[in-house]
């Protein structure tokens, strides 16, 4: 391969698939130090993609119809020497985004299905074993195998201001997978019975509408926040997090903070949090069904192991 002098990267859908593709931001900007990476992220994602990749040009679609926009983000582009899609399975929109941009190297998955597949220049093959943000990986360089502990996504936040006894916990109830959301109920349950033998505070993510202060035996903080930036300074300023699969999970990861994170029908082979410190859970159902006693012990552990 000629050193590529601007890379361009495109990763659609929510803020787990972004900090997917850390370790292949990080691997790219290792091989090569002095290329200029651009990446392209949905519109949703203009918020987070700062955090992860602070020095790079983040470049994101509108909310318009979406051939619309991928043909007007493209066309405006200069040429770059490398494209890669940063998704790990086949996906026209992609392999159509690729296509416009001007590169003579164009990287992606492909089943040989589409028409849209003949624009890519270094087909990979479809491979849903491991990892999501291995895949992503492997469709730049097949030949890697394992993720880098250097590779894996680290972002920082100015912390909110809480006025909490510390360690605060963060528990969220918000979740767009039903089957990922622990209910407050079992929450509530879990976190009395630690307090009585580890004092900590909890500051909870919800709509204002929710009521739990009578539930919860600890000093608690319920925080509705109107900005991506507010949530991820919240995110920043507690010590621990319990969260079910999605957002929160994956951010407290690039954060570095210790978490316990819940799966339900999520394969954790492919999303758990690229984190060392997080402990994962699985239930095939639902997150309700994986035993208290199992969460409330890893909760214990990384409460006990806090440095105030």
């Amino acid at each position: 391969m000629i050193t590529p002098k601007r890379i361009a990267i495109v990763r659609r859908n929510g803020y787990g698939d972004l900090v997917c593709i850390a370790p292949l931001v990080a691997c790219l900007e290792e091989r090569f130090p002095k290329a200029e990476i651009t990446i392209f992220v949905e519109e949703r994602n203009k918020a987070l993609a700062p955090y992860l990749f602070p020095k790079h040009k983040l470049i994101s679609f509108g909310d318009g119809n979406k051939y619309f926009e991928i043909a007007k983000t493209a066309l405006r582009q200069s040429p770059f020497d490398l494209v890669i899609s940063g998704k790990p399975s086949p996906m026209k929109l992609n392999n159509i985004f690729l296509a416009m941009l001007k590169a003579p190297q164009k990287m992606a998955v492909t089943q040989g299905k589409g028409w849209h597949e003949k624009f890519i220049t270094t087909k990979r093959a479809y491979n849903s074993e491991g990892h999501q943000a291995l895949r992503c990986l492997q469709v730049f360089d097949p030949t890697i195998k394992i993720i880098d502990p250097a590779w894996l996504p680290k972002c920082t936040a100015k912390p909110l201001l809480l006025n909490l006894p510390r360690p605060i916990l963060f528990f969220s109830l918000i979740n767009n997978r039903e089957a990922c959301q622990l209910t407050l109920e079992r929450f509530a349950a879990i976190a009395n019975k630690i307090h009585r033998k580890r004092p900590f505070s909890v500051a909870l993510s919800a709509p204002p509408q929710t009521l739990f202060s009578h539930r919860l035996e600890m000093p608690a903080e319920l925080i509705s926040l109107p900005s991506f930036d507010g949530f991820i300074s919240l995110l920043s300023a507690v010590d621990a997090v319990l969260s079910g699969d999605g957002g929160p999970c994956h951010i407290a990861a690039a954060l570095q903070k210790p978490q316990v994170a819940l799966f339900g029908k999520t394969p954790l082979e492919h999303w758990s949090p690229l984190s060392p410190h997080a402990t994962t859970f699985y239930d095939p159902v639902n997150v309700n069904n994986i035993d208290p006693d199992l969460i409330e012990e890893a909760l214990m552990r990384v409460l006990s192991e806090i440095a105030l």
